[in-house]
This record gives structure tokens, sequence and C-alpha cells, in this order.
């Protein structure tokens, strides 16, 4: 009996090795950038974004949606569209990447940006 659960211990600790290895620690990622605005109040003028992706959260550091934060889907969580209190959020994440169109319905207003990843690291280093 007793090698029969020090058998069971041993597999379920292996399984816990193997799950843990396979999920490393969420990394946080932020993008930066400039974009312009293309239609609308202020058209041609170069704006900034710079965003920070944690946990399944964006939080958007400067831009037009300063302070505001957006629960990510966990599947594809910069691919799509996410609406906010400003406007609407579409973005596209490639390797290198992240394009990002927002747009305004009142007054109208539509801005193409291009960001970069400037930092990434895992949660438990640094902030």
């Amino acid at each position: 009996m007793f090698s029969c659960k020090q058998s069971l211990l041993s597999l379920v600790t292996i399984s816990l090795a193997i799950s843990t290895l396979s999920f490393p620690a969420l990394a946080q990622k932020i993008w930066q950038g400039k974009g312009r605005i293309i239609s609308g109040e202020g058209e041609g003028a170069s704006v900034g974004l710079k965003i920070l992706v944690k946990d399944k959260q964006l939080t958007f550091l400067s831009g037009i949606s300063q302070g505001q934060q957006i629960k990510l889907d966990s599947v594809n969580p910069l691919k799509g569209e996410i609406k906010t209190d400003m406007g609407a959020w579409r973005f596209l994440e490639s390797e290198q990447e992240l394009g990002v169109i927002w747009s305004q319905k009142e007054p109208y207003r539509l801005i193409h940006y291009l960001l970069v990843p400037v930092s990434e690291y895992p949660n438990n280093e640094g902030n």
C-alpha cells in the first residue's frame, strides 16, 4: 500500500512540474508609438500612444484613453475590437508591431497608430 501511495505522489509531482513548465508566468509588455489623425478634428496631426498589457488587462499609459483599463480576451488579447467610453479600438498584433485604429463617432475622428514593444518581462520581475 505504501508503494502505491508513493507512486501516486510521484505521478502528481511530475504532473505539476510539467504543467508549470508548460505555462510560464504571464509576461507584461509595453507598446509605444506614433499615430496620425486620418479624419475628423485635428486631421493630419501626429499623436502618441503608450499601452501596457499585463495579466489579461490593457492599461492606456498615454493618449486619448490615458488611465483607462480594459479586460482582454485570453485567447487573442490584442486582436479584434474593444469598445471604450471614448470610442472603439481595433488591434492587429504581429511579432514586432501592433497596428491600432481608434474611431470615435461624436465628434467623428479616426486615428491610425503603429506601436512597437519597448519592454517585456515576466510579472515577477520589475514593475
